[in-house]
C-alpha cells in the first residue's frame, strides 16, 4: 500500500478500514489525546494496536522482547526499560538513535508488531520515533502518519529551561551537547516531509510544517485537542465558587495539562495564582490524565 492509498474508498464508495499500529514514546494509557483518537478510530471500524514505552513495573525480560497486555480493550505492546538487561539495551539503542535518528530497539519492536498484527498503517506520535517508524514503513511498504502533538524542538527548548541545570545532572549536559535544539530542528525539517500524512493540533502548527518543513498542505490535517464532553459536562457539575473572584468580571477557565511549553504564563499573566476546580477531578478524569508533575489536570480561573 502506498501513501496515496492510505485513505481510500472501495468500489461501493465506503471508506476502507485498516489495522493501525500506533507508536507512542510514552506509557499508555496516559495521553488523553491518544485515547480519544483510538476511540474515534475504533468507532469507525478500524483496529488499533499500541506500541509504547514500558511503565517500569515489569521484570525487564530479554532486552529485545516486549510485554503484551490489554488496556481498555486495546492490545498494548510495551517496550520495557526496567531490569539490568533492558536498561543496557535501551541505553545502547538510545545512543544509536542520537547518532543516526533511528532507535534499533524500537525498530525491532515495531517491525515485529507490524508483522504479528498484519498492520496496514503506521501512526507515529511525535518527532522522537518518527524516523524509526518511517524506516519500518519503507521496509514494509506501509503509509506512515506523523501525529505531531507540539513543535517538539521548541518544546525541548522550554523543558530544558525549566529542568535541572547542567551542573545538577550530567545526563542533561550530554543531551544538550549531543542533541541541541538546532539539530532537532534539522531532524524535523528532514523527516516530517517523508510522512504520508501529517496531523497537527492547531492551524498554526500546520502552517509551520508547510512553511518551514515543506510539507504539502494537502497532506496535512488539523485534529484539535478539545475537551471530552463526556467527562467535562457543564450540565453535570456544580458551578465553581472561588473566593476573591468578582462575578461581574470575565473569568477564563483552562482545562488541560500545565507545562512551560504551553504558554499559560504568557496567556494569563504571571502575577495571578491559578485555582484548582475540584469538580473536574473525577475518577474518569484521573484515569485519563497524568496526576503528578506539571501536567496535573486542573482548571485555572483568572480574573480579566
Amino acid at each position: 500500500m502506498t501513501g496515496s492509498e492510505s485513505v481510500s474508498e472501495s468500489e461501493s464508495g465506503e471508506t476502507d478500514t485498516h489495522r493501525i499500529c500506533m507508536v507512542l514514546p510514552d506509557p499508555f494509557p496516559r495521553d488523553v489525546r491518544v485515547e480519544k483518537e483510538i476511540r474515534a478510530l475504533r468507532e469507525t471500524g478500524h483496529e488499533v494496536v499500541v506500541v509504547c514505552r514500558g511503565s517500569g513495573d515489569g521484570d525487564g525480560g530479554e532486552p529485545t522482547r516486549e510485554r503484551v497486555d490489554v488496556a481498555d480493550g486495546i492490545p498494548v505492546v510495551r517496550v520495557q526499560r526496567d531490569g539490568p538487561r533492558a536498561r543496557v539495551a535501551n541505553v545502547a539503542s538510545a545512543a544509536v538513535d542520537t547518532a543516526v535518528g533511528v532507535h534499533p530497539r524500537w525498530l525491532l519492536a515495531v517491525d515485529r508488531v507490524v508483522d504479528d498484527f498484519d498492520a496496514s498503517v503506521l501512526h507515529v506520535h511525535d518527532l522522537p520515533l518518527l524516523r524509526t517508524g518511517l524506516v519500518v514503513g519503507h521496509r514494509r511498504d506501509l503509509p506512515v502518519v506523523a501525529d505531531l502533538h507540539e513543535n517538539y524542538p521548541e518544546s525541548v527548548r522550554q523543558w530544558r529551561r525549566e529542568g535541572p541545570g547542567v551542573r545538577e545532572n550530567p545526563l542533561t549536559a550530554a543531551k544538550r551537547a549531543l542533541l541541541p535544539v538546532s539539530r532537532l530542528k534539522r531532524r524535523e525539517r528532514r523527516v516530517v516531509p517523508e510522512a504520508d500524512r501529517v496531523v497537527t493540533v492547531v492551524e498554526e502548527a500546520r502552517e509551520h510544517y508547510c512553511r518551514d518543513c515543506g510539507v504539502p498542505p494537502l497532506r496535512t490535517q488539523v485534529v484539535g485537542n478539545t475537551v471530552d464532553q463526556e467527562v467535562f459536562d457543564p450540565e453535570s457539575v456544580e458551578p465553581a465558587s472561588v473566593d476573591g473572584l468578582d462575578d461581574d468580571r470575565f473569568t477564563a477557565a483552562y482545562v488541560g495539562g500545565f507545562g512551560p511549553h504551553r504558554g499559560q504564563r504568557r496567556r494569563y499573566g504571571r502575577s495571578q495564582r491559578p485555582a484548582t476546580v475540584s469538580n473536574f477531578s473525577s475518577s474518569a478524569t484521573d484515569r485519563r490524565w497524568p496526576t503528578s508533575g506539571t501536567s496535573r489536570p486542573t482548571s485555572a480561573l483568572r480574573r480579566a
